[in-house]
């Protein structure tokens, strides 16, 4: 809710309880502000970047259905989407970090694909390529030899969640690297990460950034969904 609408909110309160006393005018306005648990809150305005697929390297070299992901994917960045969470839908003015992801990956026909981030990785996992990172220090590590574009990116927070079998608390898409730089970038919805140092806050293309020693996530893992034999029939992988 706005700093407006909450003043609006404090005023009409302040008319209708003043005969009850302070006790009733502090429970109205709480009762109206407080948004429910499940509503979808947007943390602010959108502030996103977006690239074209020629500022990929080996872009036209991807399979089609690769392609295509990425294609849909860049398209979101231009649509002045913000970060809003419980959203899974752009008709909601923004999305989640796990809700545009979800979004993506149906609009590509992958309909099995769970909601949330830890339920994903779980998925991929399960019945998919996936590779761990528990033990990478940085993007230089082999382990990451093998990453592709398309591929699904997972962080997880240091603390056990109380709620999820994995730790898994944030998901993206990895594009590839920039053309000119040679940059690892990714896609996907946030507050607060950065492209070509400016924060973000969307739908939007950001750097691949490792976390650094002290932060308070941790590179989780990175994977893709195993394609079936008449998709990989139609669209061999080259990438």
């Amino acid at each position: 809710m706005s700093f407006q609408a909450k003043a609006l909110v404090w005023a009409i309160a302040s008319i209708i309880c003043s005969a009850a006393g302070p006790p009733a005018f502090a429970q109205a306005v709480a009762t109206t502000i407080q948004a429910p648990a499940t509503a979808m809150v947007a943390t602010g305005p959108a502030e996103v970047s977006s690239i074209e697929v020629d500022e990929l390297t080996g872009f036209d070299e991807l399979s089609t259905s690769t392609q295509a992901l990425i294609l849909a994917a860049l398209e979101l960045t231009k649509q002045g989407l913000t970060y809003t969470s419980r959203s899974a839908d752009p008709k909601h003015g923004g999305m989640d970090c796990s809700g545009v992801i979800y979004f993506l990956l149906r609009s590509q026909g992958v309909q099995d694909v769970p909601r949330q981030s830890d339920q994903m990785a779980e998925w991929l996992i399960k019945q998919g390529v996936w590779v761990s990172t528990a033990q990478a220090k940085s993007l230089d590590d082999p382990i990451f030899a093998g990453l592709r574009p398309g591929d699904l990116l997972f962080w997880a927070g240091l603390e056990k969640h109380k709620t999820r079998r994995l730790p898994v608390s944030h998901v993206m898409l990895y594009l590839g690297k920039q053309v000119k730089t040679g940059k690892r970038v990714i896609f996907g919805s946030s507050d607060g990460r950065s492209y070509v140092g400016q924060r973000r806050r969307g739908v939007s293309v950001f750097d691949f950034a490792f976390p650094k020693p002290d932060a308070k996530v941790r590179f989780f893992g990175y994977g893709r969904r195993a394609a079936k034999p008449a998709e990989a029939a139609a669209s061999p992988r080259r990438d």
